[in-house]
């Protein structure tokens, strides 16, 4: 089941006051795009087992809705309805049909749902309109979520000098001015999520995390910062600074960015088997002479 936002609670309609034409059945459907999206449409269809159904689909766009007219049905046989919309690229879409026939006339839905538990991913369906009846329901599109991806990497000079005493040890916070999956807190309209790398999550010194984030419409921008960073590490990041992302992010597109940490040991010089031969002999021209003047 798509996660749908809390928003989602305050964006169901409103059935309006429907008063279907003797001998017909009215169905009612209002289509909602939650990223606020105004300039796509979906197109949404209503099939019958039985009845002729006028239109037999509708083009809507964010807020719209449409009544479907079934008039001649027979009596008798159940009138299964089912109503769909086609899929559009890079949104999930949940379908929110009446819970319960709370007005008489009103149909009951065969598969009732409610936000934000029981939506359903596939129709909202009736099991048998007949004559005078009316049903509801409210199709939701939300961006379909996009991933962000943070690389982590550790570039260590001469780290021998330091006996390998050293810790990989890192906090990244990646932040969003949009939804993040999972988040870990949130404040005014940025949600954050943190992750804590120890040695063990890298692999040669490179270590990834990624969030899931729901983007909008018109876009958003992420960020990713280093929390408590010893003053011998440089870093080095095209991940933006706190609430000033340079990853944009939108419908079905994601992002990454990598933070370089690099950590320099100094150290004391070595020489290898010629150099202490070299430094032998200079030390002992260096005493010879010395001696000699002595003598």
């Amino acid at each position: 089941m798509m996660i749908l936002p809390a928003v989602a609670m305050a964006q169901v309609p409103t059935p309006p006051p429907i008063t279907p034409a003797p001998n017909t059945a009215n169905i009612a459907v209002a289509n909602i795009f939650l990223d606020g999206n105004n300039e796509d449409s979906v197109v949404v269809s209503l099939n019958c087992t039985s009845g002729t159904i006028a239109p037999a689909s509708a083009t809507l766009g964010n807020g719209e809705g449409q009544i479907f007219v079934v008039s001649n049905i027979p009596v008798g046989p159940d009138n299964s309805c089912t109503l769909t919309q086609t899929a559009i690229s890079d949104y999930d879409t949940a379908y929110l049909c009446a819970p319960k026939a709370s007005i008489p006339g009103d149909v009951q839905c065969a598969n009732p749902t409610a936000i934000p538990d029981t939506l359903s991913t596939t129709s909202c369906s009736w099991a048998n309109v007949t004559a005078d009846n009316v049903g509801y329901c409210a199709i939701y599109n939300q961006a379909a979520p996009v991933e962000v991806e943070v690389t982590k990497m550790w570039d260590i000079t001469n780290a021998g000098a330091a006996g390998d005493d050293y810790s990989l040890f890192a906090e990244v916070i990646v932040g969003c001015d949009a939804e993040i999956m999972n988040e870990t807190w949130s404040k005014n309209g940025w949600s954050y999520k943190k992750f804590y790398l120890d040695d063990g999550d890298y692999t040669a010194g490179e270590a990834t995390v990624t969030v899931t984030v729901i983007p909008s419409f018109y876009g958003n921008e992420c960020f990713a910062v280093e929390d408590d960073v010893d003053s011998a590490v440089e870093v080095t990041s095209d991940c933006g600074s706190w609430n000033n992302g340079t990853m944009e992010i939108g419908v079905g597109e994601g992002a990454s960015c990598t933070i370089t940490n690099t950590l320099f040991f100094e150290g004391i010089p070595t020489l290898n088997q010629y150099g202490m031969a070299i430094m032998v002999l200079l030390m002992l021209g260096v005493g010879f002479v010395g001696f000699r003047r002595f003598v």
